[in-house]
């Protein structure tokens, strides 16, 4: 970072400092608040100040305008697009200029500070069955912040604020680090420590309002992906089942925002320790739904380069096409191969070195990203592998209930996922790669397929396939392919994207419930299964964590109510999806507030054994 000119002489004052200086060294360090200020008080920096130039109000706007230098952590997946600024400038121009933008900005961050300080509101799992929708937090963060601008900036203000931050610890026990990092631990503040308790009170306040305002872009964009009409072809045909597959995996994306792998007691607390595990803040619910299309589209057109230097038309022989994406999809990446050799080579060496070259790459790792770590996707910086595979595949032990599995852009970046997650990845590949690919949406297992033939009598060929299945998952066996005439269907194939989607919340609402059962005695519902293995309902910070979570995902389940809604006619392919939805959102409604009671009524925590 540059430093401003140091001063010729003791003497010598501000005043003294040429007027380009004070404008790059102290208008772009200072807050419009403070801007204000120096413009009441100091006559050398008012003409600059109304000159309403863009350099003195850039900084204040609190954003970054260039691409960092490096990649950012992997978990990390929206890096600040280039373009803002300009969009900045043009918005400055229809407000009336630089200084007119930076002092809505201001009142914004204000307004939030107020919200998380605030007292005598209802938290954000507070649903307008249960309390005055004036009282809540989710609303009242909505009805001040009601532009995407607003929340934008809001959002920006909640994950950057110092409110509810810890001083520095002391001292730290030796025994408590691994590989230089803190192991966290979490111990909630007694009662008679006040202070202690407002500062969590602040934590979890400013990631209530993080939460409960993107999930109103969230559940507009799922909306909008599942609300484009159908082609007028039959809902067998490529061209239909490529609608399906882009609408889906656009959903998908918008879905990846709600879930954040952070914790908020710990990545919250601004004490400037490196935590295991530990995720800076500004990452929480920070996807960018195109970031993760633009992935797909990246993965794509290395596929299509792929294809055509091996001299394959997907067409003409897409069984051979499909045998180059399985060997790009499932193999091992190019890093992890030259490390196995190494490994072999230098025996016990090999293996620290193996040890280590993992946990760099792990989400327990918060250094520096090593600069062959291409896992991370997201970000456009980083290319698809042009050697080696990507090595899309299943969570290694106890992790296939983990949220960031349900991600589409967590996948990408972490390279596991469960089924649907990686049927999802896998067709939007193939699609961009010239193959036509479908969804099976199946009960014990989802799956994925590819139409290798589709004849004008309505018969079809097509190859069924199982990404995450790791003993024959992309391979193309005969074993797996099906001859169809035009009266047959897979089971599983479906005519509406939104079964997928709403498959898709399922699985991390279910997440939700089982994270936070209540205790023995009380009714449980048939949605809670391997409760100890998933509870976290021993740990207050990770309870209140998954209530507001869960709240976000109901709102995404109206989401696609809303999307399908053309399709709510009886003759239409998504009205039986639309009635259960219903369903499940009364259902989990009456779980949400339940569990909330149980919590605001110090129920939790109560499985301290989790």
């Amino acid at each position: 970072r540059e430093r401003a000119p140091v001063a010729a002489s003791p003497m010598t004052s501000i005043l003294d400092l040429p007027e380009d200086v004070t404008r790059r060294y102290i208008f772009s360090r200072l807050a419009p608040p403070d801007l204000a200020r120096c413009e009441s008080t100091c006559a050398g920096w008012r003409s600059a100040v109304r000159a309403d130039e863009a350099s003195t109000w850039l900084a204040s706007l609190s954003f970054a305008y260039d691409p960092p230098e490096k990649p950012p952590h992997r978990l990390e997946h929206a890096p600040a697009p280039a373009p803002i600024r300009v969009a900045y400038a043009r918005r400055a121009q229809e407000l009336g200029g630089w200084r007119a933008l930076a002092a809505k900005r201001a009142r914004v961050e204000r307004l939030t500070s107020e919200l998380i300080r605030g007292s005598g509101m209802e938290d954000v799992w507070r649903l307008p069955t249960h309390v005055s929708i004036f009282s809540d937090v989710w609303t009242i963060a909505r009805r001040r912040f009601a532009d995407a601008e607003s929340r934008a900036w809001a959002i920006a203000a909640a994950r950057s604020s110092r409110l509810g931050s810890e001083l520095p610890p002391d001292s730290i026990d030796p025994k408590d680090t691994w590989h230089g990092y803190v192991d966290f631990k979490c111990e909630d503040p007694t009662p008679d420590d006040t202070a202690a308790r407002e500062r969590r009170r602040w934590r979890r306040r400013r990631y209530e309002i993080i939460a409960s305002l993107v999930a109103v872009d969230a559940k507009k964009g799922i909306a909008d992906a599942l609300g484009v009409h159908a082609p007028p072809v039959s809902s067998r045909s490529p061209a239909y089942q490529s609608y399906v597959v882009a609408s889906v995996e656009r959903a998908a994306a918008h879905i990846s925002a709600l879930v954040w792998d952070g914790w908020v007691e710990r990545d919250f607390r601004g004490d400037g320790v490196a935590y295991v595990g530990g995720l800076d803040a500004d990452s929480a619910h920070r996807v960018d739904p195109d970031a993760v299309v633009a992935a797909l589209d990246k993965l794509g057109a290395e596929f299509k380069r792929r294809l055509d230097v091996a001299g394959v038309d997907p067409d003409a022989s897409p069984l051979r096409a499909m045998e180059v994406l399985g060997e790009y999809f499932s193999e091992r990446m190019t890093g992890e191969k030259e490390l196995a050799r190494a490994r072999d080579e230098n025996g016990p060496v090999g293996v620290d070195a193996e040890s280590r070259y993992h946990f760099e790459r792990s989400v327990n790792y918060t250094g520096e990203v090593p600069e062959d770590a291409f896992a991370a996707l997201l970000d456009p910086r980083v290319p698809a592998p042009l050697t080696g595979g990507l090595r899309l595949h299943k969570p290694v032990g106890g992790e296939y209930y983990f949220m960031r599995n349900s991600s589409l852009a967590s996948v990408l970046n972490l390279h596991h996922g469960i089924p649907i997650t990686l049927c999802i990845a896998y067709c939007g590949i193939a699609r961009r790669g010239g193959l036509r690919p479908m969804f099976l949406n199946a009960g014990g297992h989802f799956l994925c397929a590819v139409m290798l033939r589709d004849a004008a009598d309505g018969s079809r060929t097509v190859q069924v396939v199982d990404p995450f299945n790791p003993f024959y998952g992309t391979e193309v066996s005969p074993q797996n392919r099906f001859e169809l005439d035009r009266r047959e269907m897979l089971e599983g194939e479906t005519d509406c994207p939104g079964d997928v989607v709403a498959r898709l919340l399922r699985n991390l609402t279910n997440i939700c419930v089982a994270r936070t059962p209540l205790p023995p005695g009380k009714p449980r519902d048939e949605l809670e299964t391997e409760t100890a293995a998933r509870s976290v309902a021993g740990n207050l910070g990770l309870v209140h964590q998954t209530l507001v979570t869960h709240r976000a995902l109901i709102d995404a389940m109206h989401g696609v109510c809303e999307g399908i809604g053309w399709m709510a006619s009886e003759e239409e392919p998504g009205f039986g999806l639309y009635v259960a939805l219903g369903h499940e959102i009364r259902q989990h409604t009456n779980i949400l507030a339940e569990r909330s009671e149980a919590f605001e009524a110090g129920v939790y925590p109560w499985w301290r054994d989790a």
